[in-house]
Order: C-alpha cells, then structure tokens, then sequence
C-alpha cells in the first residue's frame, strides 16, 4: 500500500455560506447527506458546514479561501 498526503487550494469567489450553497448544489456526497435529514437536520448541517468553511478561511471580503489536505491511498495487488 502506498499512502501521499496531498493539498489543495480551494478558492470561491463567494463567503462560506454560499460555498456551502454551492456544495449542496453541486457536490453529490453533500447534495446527498442534504436530502437524507429533515428539516431541522439540513439547518443544522448548513450551520456547521458554514461554521467549519469560515474556521478555515484566509481570504477576505467575500471570498472563501480554504487549504484542503487528503490521503490518497495506493493499494496494489499482489
């Protein structure tokens, strides 16, 4: 197995909240764990979705600027 730690730089053009909009929209995995909850789940989710996109900005004025890092993980067979 082969294991690389990998970074992206994830820039909106628009605040947390919208990126979060934009995730719910777009981005199956979010779109889906959405649509699964209730009403009062999908407020909470967009809450803390929101909350941990704006922890992580370094960008200002409306802008969302988030460093993302991922395993990437390499599994050979022998």
């Amino acid at each position: 197995m082969e294991f690389t730690r990998r970074n992206a730089v994830l820039n909106f053009p628009f605040p947390p909240g919208e990126v979060v909009h934009f995730f719910r929209l777009y981005h199956g995995p979010a779109n889906r764990a959405f649509a699964s909850l209730n009403r009062a789940g999908r407020v909470r989710l967009q809450a803390e979705m929101e909350e941990l996109w704006s922890t992580h900005n370094l960008a200002t004025s409306g802008f969302t600027k988030v460093d993302a890092e991922w395993l990437e993980v390499i599994a050979t067979r022998a």
